[in-house]
């Protein structure tokens, strides 16, 4: 098919994902409307059965009160008159209910007093009467389910061959799409017939049937491809001695946790193993992962590594190169920020380049070792760009990304995990509702008599029409709190946001007006309560790490979600999350479920969400995933 041809078969259909015709029988429906069952008599059906009766018009009566509505007469195949009341454009309804004698009309059976209705009525083309008809997700105001559907159906009968034996491909490593359906128990249906069937199913059953079928194969196809992150190249081995940690440890100004040591014992054997490191260090603030990843690479300094260490913002990277400067003044080590210019790309075996994204345009060198500090702030391909080939890469945060929680659940990633504290701390998490903002507020101004601080995060900067602006917001807590508010977003200058922080830390200030850039490296003595303000604009990882900026030094804290209007299910069932628990990794794992594990496949830059390696409509349940990962283990 000529490229002009492919674009009018498509048309907007690309919108959705769908870039080539092949494409379009992975498009799979939503869900049917049953057209299914045909009775020539309304007479003697059960109330709220869903029904297709072939009907005669008797009547109609338009009736303009809101909303306005077409109400029809109609008579059965008996001569039985039942009432339907047809809402939305009456010109059109009138149109189609006079074009001929003879409809099919569908809906649930009901009363209205003594009157015999059908509820949520449709006038149903004749070619879908006794069918069940495709529903598919469309796009607003890009394309319509109809237009989907008007779209994807005619393309199936040439194109699922095609799509076919591109999902065989994706599978040729166990042995092809029909081998495996077989191996599961489905031996009555072929690929091509699950694709047709998923579309054009003969029943309701059968429908959910071939879809599931259709999502187990997708499952297994992405965690095949899954397994193309563990690189299988032979990497150098860095042989470092118990004696050399141990004297690194003891520059340490403070005692290691159990955790703690065996997390850098885990990361010493994957460099001493001779393949490639992909691990990841899942630890809440305060942990300690910081000291781990930092121990690691002046070990493998010594022993000749090249490593680079990747921070998400300039603060963060001077104090990790401050602490290596503190505690190993021998090791070479290198600060690149937006600040710290260096003309300097080679990274020298032994050495330790610390820095922000600026590190990415500034060392040219393929490293021996990477480590990603807040790993969710980065992108894929930043955090692969300094590696070699056959290099190792340590990846850390507290709430790490869909995809990266996907990998290390089915065992491509390993994972260290950090769930002790150096402290003694609780945090209490609750959702506020909009009316519940004046009780709110006394909680603060409890926290500030007991003298505590507090932290007051808003989505936006500065906007003089909006009051979630950290700015205008400002305002109305210093009329609540004269003299004693600091304020801290991105648009200020580096002095002004060092200022507003050192006005908190010296007791200036007792409450931190914010933006997210208070999100990481910002530590405050005596900080015990955050209050997020329209938490629904943030992901669960951000909001659990402003969390973390509570109670650093111990004590009971308490992080408040302040709602500014009704949210969507899904958006609650995610605060919900961190309401229930304030583990990091727990919290990583829900977001996974929620949002989608994203592409698998090792050049994927797709973190979360539905992949598109397979099926491009839905996202693929974790349960599915999980029970292709068993069965992958028996193949």
């Amino acid at each position: 098919m000529s490229q002009a041809k492919q674009n009018s078969a498509l048309g907007r259909l690309t919108a959705l994902g769908v870039r080539s015709p092949w494409q379009a029988p992975l498009y799979l429906p939503d869900r049917w409307d049953d057209f299914s069952f045909i009775a020539r008599s309304i007479l003697g059906l059960e109330v709220g059965q869903q029904v297709c009766i072939p009907s005669r018009v008797v009547r109609t009566e338009v009736r303009y009160d809101r909303p306005p509505r077409v109400v029809a007469t109609l008579s059965d195949r008996g001569g039985l008159h039942f009432k339907a009341s047809f809402f939305g454009n009456t010109k059109e309804t009138i149109e189609a209910l006079g074009a001929c004698d003879d409809l099919f009309v569908s809906g649930e059976v009901a009363f209205y007093g003594q009157v015999l209705c059908l509820n949520k009525p449709e006038i149903v083309p004749r070619e879908w009467a006794g069918r069940l008809r495709p529903v598919y997700a469309g796009k607003v105001r890009v394309i319509s389910s109809v237009s989907v559907r008007d779209r994807v159906l005619p393309l199936l009968l040439d194109q699922i061959p095609v799509a076919a034996e591109h999902v065989e491909g994706l599978l040729q490593s166990i042995g092809g799409a029909d081998a495996l359906l077989s191996k599961i128990g489905v031996t009555d249906f072929s690929l091509k017939q699950l694709l047709w069937l998923a579309h054009r199913p003969r029943s309701l059953a059968e429908a959910s049937s071939c879809q599931s079928h259709l999502e187990f194969l997708a499952a297994v196809a992405e965690l095949l491809a899954a397994e193309s992150n563990r690189p299988l190249v032979v990497a150098e081995k860095f042989e470092i001695s118990a004696e050399r940690l141990e004297h690194y440890v003891s520059r340490i100004p403070f005692q290691l946790t159990d955790e703690q040591v065996a997390a850098v014992d885990d990361c010493l054997v994957d460099l001493r193993s001779g393949s490639p490191m992909r691990r990841l260090i899942s630890g809440d603030v305060g942990s300690g992962k910081t000291c781990i990843y930092i121990l690691v690479a002046v070990c493998a300094a010594e022993v000749g590594a090249s490593i680079g260490v990747l921070l998400p913002n300039t603060v963060l990277a001077k104090q990790i190169f401050g602490e290596i400067n503190q505690w190993w003044p021998e090791i070479d080590v290198r600060l690149v920020t937006g600040e710290a210019r260096s003309s300097n790309s080679v990274v020298w075996p032994g050495q330790i380049v610390v820095g922000t994204s600026a590190i990415l345009s500034r060392v040219s060198d393929k490293l021996d070792l990477v480590i990603v500090d807040e790993q969710q702030k980065m992108a894929r391909a930043q955090r692969g760009e300094m590696l070699s080939p056959n290099g190792h890469l340590l990846e850390v945060t507290a709430t790490c990304i869909p995809r990266t929680a996907a990998l290390v659940r089915y065992g491509v990633f390993k994972a260290s995990r950090l769930t002790a504290n150096h402290t003694d701390k609780t945090i209490h998490t609750r959702i506020w509702e909009p009316e519940q903002k004046r009780v709110l507020l006394d909680r603060v101004k409890a926290t500030v008599a007991g003298g505590d601080r507090v932290l007051v995060v808003y989505p936006l900067a500065d906007d003089s029409e909006h009051q979630h602006a950290t700015v205008n917001a400002a305002q109305v807590w210093e009329r609540v709190f004269p003299g004693r508010v600091a304020v801290l977003h991105g648009r200020m200058t580096d002095i002004e946001k060092t200022i507003a922080v050192q006005r908190m830390r010296d007791g200036d200030a007792d409450v931190l007006v914010s933006t997210t850039v208070v999100e990481v490296g910002v530590t405050i003595d005596r900080l015990m309560h955050v209050v997020v303000v329209d938490p629904s604009r943030y992901g669960a990882s951000s909001l659990h790490q402003l969390r973390g900026r509570v109670a650093r030094h111990g004590g009971v804290g308490h992080c408040d979600f302040l709602l500014v209007g009704t949210v969507k299910k899904k958006t609650r069932s995610r605060l919900e999350i961190l309401e229930r628990t304030c583990d990091g990794f727990e919290i990583a794992e829900a977001d996974m479920v929620h949002r989608g594990i994203g592409d698998l496949s090792v050049n994927s830059l797709q973190q979360s969400g539905v992949g598109e390696s397979f099926l491009l409509s839905r996202p693929v349940p974790m349960d599915v995933f999980d029970k292709a990962f068993q069965f992958l283990k028996t193949v």
